[in-house]
């Protein structure tokens, strides 16, 4: 006896030694939160089956001091869709349902292009629905305040974004779905099937689904933004169980990521079905019942993200290397994926790049750059309006001896410093160059970065301020029961969604009367006579939405 504990202690020492050379990257990056007062993260990995690393840095809870431990709960986002897989998939075995069921079998208030869509196609991202974030934020809306009565109504007035089963594109509207079905079929919510199928057999005590206002968890890490001057507190719970609504803590994703290895508790026949039967095909990668399968670090991960505001988690099992590992974080400018290989990249055998080290400007020398003097009338010679296109136009004005760079398409305005060669100026990232000087005058700006080489030229007078008035005006879309208003400030295209207070730019056009948005790209429609009538809008989740110019 004493000659085998003697051995285990001996093999326990020399694991940890290694362990400890394994991870000495993510500990470098816990290192740097020790006595910052900011959220963090939590990371467990397993080898074959056993803990091999389990720690934790920040905190869950600002206001209150209270440090992220490993039972701190976190919202999982959208890696809660193959905790909602997995609850069809149970359905499934048990005999009731069907993948090949139709979605209107279930939910008969779609429209009849729903009798053409699967369970499957719901399960892997190709029924072809528009995803009702992406609507709701059209309306200027935020869809965690939709209950299911309206998102149903909601997708119910849509059209198809594709052809069922064409072609794979990242939709949480069919997650909401198949919850729905989930209820329908077994006739408990979400949370109550998923905890005693799912999570009670796996004994994931600190693991459910949770809707607004019923989130009472004990040891909930707070979700946290940033302006750069301090914290907030964001609010991610939703009214309605969609591709997201689940809460859990590192050690409990363990458990779920352990059975997905070693198939003791469901199976082969329920792993077969929810990783390797029917998978949609990606660009690199498949995707199968809330699942992604994809290379790594030249191995194959199977993994899901997470991504709301305040958190952004990771759950992911390397097959061939029987390793798992969770990260959950509480930080909306958490990067998941550096963390995820500072965990795991020299366990996989693979080399680790530590990021360079920046300087620390209290103990070294610094260089300070050299003033240049630039003479008034030089300055002058560069003042006026440049084009590169029609509706891209930088200004250049001469501020009490400092140049200004405004964009007129967007607003965006710096100072910008001379560097030591004649007419050049810097601006982080970029170059600016005058040059072809005639009468006095640059008559070209040349604007060079990593992406992009460009020439504006001189006007000769001020920039057409009422370019784009002619698309002025409310468009209102039927199946979003919701409009849009553009408008023009110093002729600026600008468009507010819905009754939202803050307005957004539209970027000068691609082409006549096509306009790029951070809401997607809008293409306006002319009469025979050239008047506005209407636009299309196209979103990458909502594609082909149309909107008709009001009070013709």
């Amino acid at each position: 006896m004493i000659k085998f504990l003697l051995l285990s202690v001996v093999f326990l020492v020399t694991f940890k030694s290694q362990s400890q050379d394994y991870f000495k990257p993510i500990d470098s990056i816990i290192h740097l939160y020790e006595g910052k007062n900011v959220p963090g993260f939590s990371v467990r990995v397993t080898k074959n089956g056993k803990t091999v690393y389990s720690n934790q840095a920040g905190y869950a809870n600002l206001e209150k001091k209270e440090k992220i431990t490993d039972k701190s709960v976190f919202a999982l986002a959208s890696v809660s869709k193959q905790f909602t897989a997995a609850c069809i998939v149970v359905l499934q075995k048990q005999g009731k349902l069907n993948f090949e069921d139709n979605l209107r079998k279930y939910i008969p208030e779609f429209p009849a292009y729903a009798e053409k869509i699967t369970i499957n196609q719901l399960l892997n991202h190709t029924g072809g629905l528009k995803d009702y974030r992406a609507l709701a934020m059209l309306r200027g809306e935020d869809s965690d305040n939709y209950n299911a009565a309206a998102i149903k109504d909601l997708l119910t007035a849509q059209e198809l974004n594709d052809i069922p089963g064409a072609n794979w594109s990242y939709s949480n509207s069919g997650y909401w779905c198949l919850a729905q079905i989930i209820e329908k079929v077994s006739g408990q919510s979400v949370a109550a099937f998923a905890d005693k199928n799912i999570f009670r057999p796996l004994k994931m005590k600190n693991t459910r689904y949770v809707t607004r206002p019923n989130n009472k968890l004990k040891n909930r890490a707070i979700g946290y933004q940033t302006d750069g001057t301090g914290y907030t507190a964001s609010e991610v719970d939703e009214f309605s169980i969609g591709g997201a609504g689940g809460y859990s803590t590192a050690q409990d994703l363990e458990k779920w990521m352990n059975e997905m290895e070693s198939h003791r508790v469901f199976g082969n026949a329920f792993w077969n079905t929810m990783i390797t039967e029917n998978p949609a095909q990606g660009k690199g990668f498949t995707y199968t019942k809330g699942l992604f399968n994809f290379t790594y670090l030249k191995h194959t991960m199977i993994n899901h993200g997470g991504d709301v505001v305040g958190f952004h988690p990771i759950t992911a099992y390397f097959p061939d290397d029987k390793v798992t590992v969770v990260v959950l974080s509480n930080d909306d400018d958490f990067k998941r994926y550096d963390i995820l290989g500072a965990a795991t990249t020299l366990l996989l055998g693979e080399k680790y790049k530590y990021p360079k080290a920046k300087a620390n400007v209290a103990t070294q020398e610094v260089a300070v750059p050299e003033t240049v003097t630039i003479d008034a009338a030089l300055l002058e010679s560069y003042t006026g309006n440049y084009e590169l296109t029609p509706g891209y136009v930088i200004g250049i004005t001469n501020e009490k001896g400092k140049l200004k760079l405004t964009q007129m398409w967007d607003g965006v305005n710096l100072f910008f410093p001379p560097v030591k060669e004649v007419h050049h100026f810097a601006i982080e990232g970029a170059t600016i160059i005058f040059g072809d000087f005639t009468s006095g005058k640059a008559a070209t700006l040349r604007v060079v970065t990593a992406s992009e080489d460009s020439i504006y030229k001189r006007l000769d007078k001020a920039p057409d301020l009422t370019l784009y008035d002619k698309y002025i005006g409310t468009f209102f879309s039927k199946s979003l029961n919701s409009k849009i208003t553009f408008f023009t400030e110093n002729g600026i295209l600008r468009y507010k969604l819905g009754n939202e207070a803050d307005s957004h730019v539209a970027s000068p056009p691609d082409s006549e009367g096509v306009f790029s948005t951070s809401h997607g790209e809008v293409t306006f429609i002319k009469s025979e006579t050239g008047s506005i009538t209407g636009f299309t809008l196209n979103h990458e989740r909502a594609l082909n939405m149309e909107f008709v110019k009001q009070n013709l």
